[in-house]
């Protein structure tokens, strides 16, 4: 055996041992509807720049794992007038069903992309005012999923897609709630489509009632 294949079978033994040692990621467990003995409220407020508009934030909590039950009712809308979209932002179910409305004449394409993998989940052709084009594909995985139509400019949307319960959108003071929360220390978390995300931790405990502010 010559020294060159000697000092191959080294070096891929030595990768060998490398790629066993290496820790995986644990699988996230799913979400698991429970009843927990102590529960509370967090009232909240985001705070932004001048000129940025609240509706377009969405908060949630990072890390539940079980608490209160899913709602049944899981049907979102966006709607397309002017080459905008309404709303730019929104959290949604996982598993939920998705109203795409056009309110223009126009004939046009929206492409719903997967923010992390950049994977096309579906595409929804519409082709006059008033028609409405249900899809689910776009709300199949957890995640960011960017809307994009073919127009130029092209008009944007985003949909965060969550497995649980625990996230809300502020109103025009940047001020949300999120109820039921299970007692413990949690990561909120806020996110922008220009601004990007910022967090804050907050603690729920027997008292009922916890307050976070997330700042940009």
């Amino acid at each position: 055996m010559t020294r060159r294949r000697v000092a191959l079978l080294a070096l891929a033994g030595v990768a060998a041992c490398r790629a066993r040692e290496m820790p995986r990621p644990l699988p996230v467990p799913p979400y698991q509807e429970a009843r927990s003995g102590a529960i509370g409220r967090i009232d909240g407020r985001v705070t932004f720049p001048p000129g940025v508009d609240p509706s377009d934030f969405v908060v949630w909590l990072d890390g539940v794992r079980a608490g209160k039950p899913l709602p049944l009712a899981r049907r979102y809308e966006i709607d397309h007038e002017r080459g905008v979209f309404a709303p730019r932002v929104q959290g949604a179910l996982l598993g939920g069903a998705l109203l795409v409305r056009s309110l223009d004449a126009t004939h046009f394409r929206v492409t719903f992309t997967s923010g992390a993998s950049e994977n096309v989940l579906a595409i929804v052709q519409e082709t006059g005012a008033g028609q409405v084009v249900p899809t689910a594909r776009p709300l199949v995985f957890e995640g960011l999923v960017l809307a994009a139509s073919d127009e130029r400019p092209p008009a944007q949307a985003w949909i965060r897609v969550f497995d649980q319960p625990y996230f809300a959108q502020p109103d025009s003071a940047g001020r949300f709630t999120i109820d039921s929360v299970p007692a413990g220390v949690w990561r909120m978390r806020a996110w922008h489509p220009r601004l990007g995300e910022r967090e804050a931790r907050v603690g729920v405990d027997s008292s009922g009632l916890s307050f976070a502010d997330v700042a940009y």
